[in-house]
């Protein structure tokens, strides 16, 4: 298993597992010493991309997104052929960041496809797999709408504190920057321009305000490009989750959570109020409209109505659809609407099949991204679990579910 996101600390499988996304840029792998003797045999082997710096535009950075797909290939490759596995899994990230970081730029894009498109043929040619499965876990498009930034709204509507203090969650740019990707022996930040912004923002000139007046004067790109994330984060408005009712933890997340009193650490909402709290919400969030009065949601509700089993409670108390994933979610605190990324995630991904037990048909019968696990199990004659979400994709052949043992 090559680069699969959140497989760090890796379990003991029989065979090897090289963690990706998530995981720290030298990360413990296993069998203990793998990473050692992949680097040995393919040279070396990050998780992430080299910073981008203001001199070069990215483009040194973009050479480094066909580096790490190089790397990722011929790891793969080493890896199967020391271990002969019936089953081997490798994830390519860039083929998604090209369209956050190069937003438009077509020739990267075909760029690092084909680059990854030249690595799963080299592994097709070096490891003669009988069933090949190509997937995508989101499709990627352009967005034409508005970015919301749900916090803020719901901190004009009562439901969300914030502060200047440093308490909000960090972003996930921010922990791999200055967590991931640095080794022990390496400063984390840069606390006196940390400090600065904490005392600029105490004073009322927050990042939010900060950014308009760099904009006016033409300095803002150049002080991003410099000013540490901390820096940054040190001086946002953000929100205050051990006070607010409900927030926007995480845009990837969809939904809203609910600080709950019994649940949550510092949880405000009485248990008793759940529901009203959530209904409220819930309401607010169904009829809020953009600048153009197009609805930002085409659908909100209560989590139970897609999210069932034993950690649903782990999950986003309200979920909330951006209307055909044109708008997207920000948790910053500032204007309510801003224009969004112009390339961002979509409902529809791809998927391809070949081997011996496939069936060529003109369509898959519309899959789901759950059918993919259920369908890897079938074409290795291996009973899919009943408490799986998906089904196999009708291609092959399937071995009927069954039960296991719980893991």
């Amino acid at each position: 298993v090559g680069h699969a996101p959140v497989t760090s600390p890796p379990p003991a499988v029989s065979g090897a597992i090289i963690p990706g996304y998530l995981a720290s840029e030298d990360p413990t792998c296993h069998p203990e010493g793998i990473l050692d003797d992949v680097r040995d045999a393919v040279g070396d082997y990050r998780v992430y991309a080299q910073r981008e710096t203001a001199e070069d535009g990215g483009q040194e950075r973009f050479e480094d997104y066909l580096e790490l797909a190089r790397m990722r290939g011929e790891a793969f490759r080493y890896l199967a052929n020391r271990f002969d596995p019936e089953f081997g899994f490798l994830q390519f990230q860039k083929t998604d960041a090209v369209f956050h970081d190069y937003p438009g730029d077509h020739e990267k894009v075909r760029r690092i496809y084909r680059a990854v498109d030249d690595q799963i043929g080299a592994i097709r040619e070096a490891c003669d797999p009988e069933t090949i499965i190509v997937a995508s876990d989101h499709g990627m498009g352009e967005y034409d709408g508005y970015e919301f930034r749900a916090n803020q709204f719901l901190h004009e509507q009562g439901f969300v504190e914030t502060t200047t203090e440093g308490h909000g969650v960090p972003s996930w740019f921010q922990i791999k920057d200055e967590e991931l990707t640095q080794g022990d022996e390496q400063s984390t930040g840069h606390p006196v321009l940390e400090r600065l912004a904490t005392a600029a923002a105490r004073v009322g000139l927050t990042y939010q305000r900060g950014k308009a007046i760099l904009e006016r004067l033409g300095l803002a790109e150049f002080v991003g490009r410099r000013l540490p994330v901390g820096a940054v984060f040190a001086a946002s408005d953000a929100v205050d989750f051990e006070s607010s009712l409900a927030y926007l933890r995480s845009p990837s997340e969809l939904g809203i959570r609910l600080n709950v009193a019994g649940r949550e650490p510092d949880g405000v909402v009485p248990a008793a109020d759940y529901d009203t709290v959530r209904g409220e919400v819930i309401s607010l969030l169904s009829a809020v409209e953009t600048p153009d009065g197009e609805p930002v949601f085409e659908e909100v509700v209560p989590r139970d109505a897609y999210i069932h089993g034993p950690y649903a409670e782990e999950a986003v108390d309200i979920v909330a659809v951006p209307t055909d994933f044109q708008h997207g979610l920000s948790a910053l605190i500032g204007e309510r609407f801003a224009d969004p990324e112009p390339w961002n995630h979509k409902r529809d991904g791809v998927v391809a099949i070949v081997g011996p037990g496939i069936e060529p048909q003109p369509t898959l019968g519309g899959p789901h991204l759950f059918d993919v696990a259920p369908t890897v199990l079938s074409t290795l004659g291996i009973e899919p679990a009943v408490m799986m979400d998906g089904e196999p994709i009708p291609v092959i052949n399937s071995p009927p579910a069954r039960e296991y043992p719980e893991y």
